[in-house]
Formats: structure tokens, sequence, C-alpha cells
């Protein structure tokens, strides 16, 4: 019985972390600052975990014999990578240098909540530019694939060659 009131109390220590940590994520996302959602989650389910060891910190706590806070921890954490995957790609393109491409696909991305990363542009010949960059699309993008990316990338008119990679 004690260790069933054991694994409660740590499951729901572990669960609280997850959600103010997801919180303090959320909140970084939506600024627009590299470490988001997921990455707090962990760090909080990381610092719970220590917690819950009390005067234990060497971080070896399976082999301390604390087996139902590293299951909990691992289960949590696990919990955390799987629900809270955000897609991210990298995009490559060969556009023409009439125009503003990059903007165009920006609005027809409608990019307002998403994080691009790692611009760079570069010209190919006098009148194509190679543009690549990481877009990070965040909880709202969930159910966009690399296929929807695409088929919305090839309409526009000044892209003559994509190249997505999901990472």
């Amino acid at each position: 019985m004690e260790h069933l009131i054991l694994l409660g109390h740590t499951t729901l220590r572990l669960l609280l972390a997850l959600c103010i940590g997801g919180g303090i994520g959320w909140e970084r996302a939506r600024s627009h600052h590299p470490a988001g959602v997921r990455t707090h989650m962990l760090v909080t389910i990381g610092a719970a975990v220590v917690m819950l060891l009390g005067s234990q910190t060497v971080g070896v706590f399976v082999g301390a014999g604390q087996y139902i806070i590293s299951l909990c921890g691992f289960a949590v954490a696990m919990l955390a990578l799987r629900l809270f995957k955000f897609p991210r790609f990298e995009i490559s393109f060969l556009c023409s240098q009439q125009g503003d491409c990059f903007h165009t696909i920006c609005k027809t991305l409608n990019l307002q909540e998403a994080n691009i990363s790692n611009f760079s542009s570069r010209d190919v010949d006098g009148e194509h530019s190679r543009v690549r960059f990481e877009l990070y699309l965040g909880m709202h993008g969930r159910d966009v694939s690399t296929s929807d990316l695409l088929l919305q990338l090839s309409s526009i008119p000044q892209v003559s060659s994509i190249n997505i990679d999901a990472l």
C-alpha cells in the first residue's frame, strides 16, 4: 500500500512539473524564443525528480534503488516528448529575384505564429536566389505535413524548385 501512495504522489508531482514547465515553454515559444514547450517540460521534470530524491542527487536514480521515481520520471518525460512534438522543417528553394519571394512564401504559408531560424539567401545567377530556412510551426501547426507545405509552396509562381526535410 505504501508503494501505491508513493507512486500516486510521485506521479502527481511530476505531472504538475510537466504542466508548469509546459506553461513556461508555451509562453517562450509564443515569444519566438528557441527553448520551447518540450525543453521546459523536460527541465522541470528533471528538477522535480532530483527534488523527489532529496539527498540522492547523483543522477543515478535506478542505481540508487529509486525504481518508482525513476520509472515515473521516465514515463512523464516520454509523455511530454510524444504529446508535444511539433513539426520542424528545413526548407530550401530556388526562386526568381523578381518580387519579394520570401515575403510571398511567408504570406502563402500564413506563418504569423511560426518561428523561422537559420535563414540564408544567396544569388545563384543573375536571375535566381537559393533561399534556405528552418521552420518551426509550434502548437498551431501540429497537423501540417511535408506534403501540405510542398503543395502550398509549389503554387507560388516565383518558386522553381523546392526541397523540404522534416527535422
